[in-house]
């Protein structure tokens, strides 16, 4: 060895990983599973296309998801559609990937939005930077495995 640092001759093995990024993103309707169901706490929008995001936004925006008279708060009606055409959803492609709530919230600045996972419990994915809005909206993202779905 001459100098001060250690120079190779041979790599004997060399491995290398990857994966494919998948970032989470909601898309279609999924049903909650049984433990989170049964706590009639949470609205579970029965969206057959990728705007769940969407869906869940103007539903928590809508003051008769408040409502516990609804006997089906899950149903998407006129008056969430026709709130949603208010909001901006500029450069939000569906299904919402976590990234797109952020540029969600850029785009109306009086909302934040945070996202949670569960697994056996929940746990946070992404907490708004601006908390400190007017609106906030919690959010859970479920998954089945195939399909990701907010709730």
């Amino acid at each position: 060895m001459r100098g001060s640092g250690w120079r190779f001759k041979t790599t004997e093995k060399q491995d290398i990983n990857t994966i494919k990024y998948k970032p989470l993103k909601g898309s279609s309707y999924i049903p909650l599973p049984d433990e989170l169901a049964n706590t009639k706490a949470i609205i579970n929008m029965k969206n057959k296309d990728k705007e769940c995001f969407k869906r869940c936004v103007t539903r928590a925006l809508n003051p008769r998801a408040l409502n516990p008279i609804d006997i089906h708060p899950e149903r998407i009606t006129k008056d969430p559609q026709k709130q949603a055409e208010q909001l901006n959803w500029n450069d939000i492609m569906f299904p919402v990937t976590l990234k797109e709530t952020d540029i969600f919230e850029k785009n109306n600045n009086s909302i934040s939005v945070n996202v949670f996972g569960y697994k056996n419990c929940v746990y946070p994915l992404q907490l708004s930077k601006h908390y400190q809005q007017e609106t906030i909206i919690d959010l859970l993202l479920i998954s089945d495995n195939n399909t990701n779905h907010y709730v």
